[in-house]
């Protein structure tokens, strides 16, 4: 009886070692985003590169980096983020279409793009005062990418914006902060 117990707890760690040899998504240090109040500088940011965690993906590999969200300010807050690349030439701009991007909460599906796509506003979360929301951004660069891209780097700015609002109803005003 014993040696089948043993027999079973080989399998179960085989198994296991081989789910974390071939699960590839890695993950960097949360990045906190919070709304302190509705000036300039109300926009904290605990880190300015929102991809890092990303640095050194390579073909077939996933890699994983959540955004943390706080609203301590005193109305509704809907955060977004958007992006603009800097001086892109025709083979970084070819890399970033390759490139997958997929944003969720939780369960919940936000968005899929490749990187060309994020230039435009994309809405994330809503949150009331004492709220937080974690957005995890998921890239990944597909296996049958070749050498062509090897050494490639891409620099893209990266924007955070809130519009506040009551928590009735109405427009509101708002802010953003960067992130590299």
């Amino acid at each position: 009886m014993k040696n089948i117990f043993k027999h079973k707890y080989r399998i179960i760690a085989l198994l296991f070692a081989c789910i974390l040899m071939f699960t590839s998504v890695s993950y960097a240090a949360d990045i906190n985003i919070t709304l302190t109040d509705a000036s300039k500088n109300g926009l904290k940011i605990s880190d300015n590169n929102f991809f890092a965690a990303f640095n050194g993906i390579v073909p077939g590999e996933t890699k994983r980096q959540d955004l943390i969200f706080t609203n301590t300010y005193g109305q509704k807050a809907s955060f977004y983020i958007w992006s603009e690349a800097v001086n892109l030439n025709d083979q970084q701009r070819k890399l970033m279409e390759k490139l997958t991007l997929k944003l969720k909460q939780g369960d919940k599906e936000l968005y899929t793009c490749n990187l060309t796509e994020v230039i435009q506003r994309k809405d994330l979360c809503t949150l009331k005062k004492n709220e937080s929301a974690v957005i995890s951004m998921y890239m990944t660069m597909p296996e049958e990418i070749d050498n062509t891209y090897a050494g490639q780097s891409i620099e893209a700015r990266w924007f955070v914006g809130v519009d506040l609002t009551d928590d009735g109803s109405g427009g509101g005003g708002g802010g953003s902060g960067s992130g590299g």
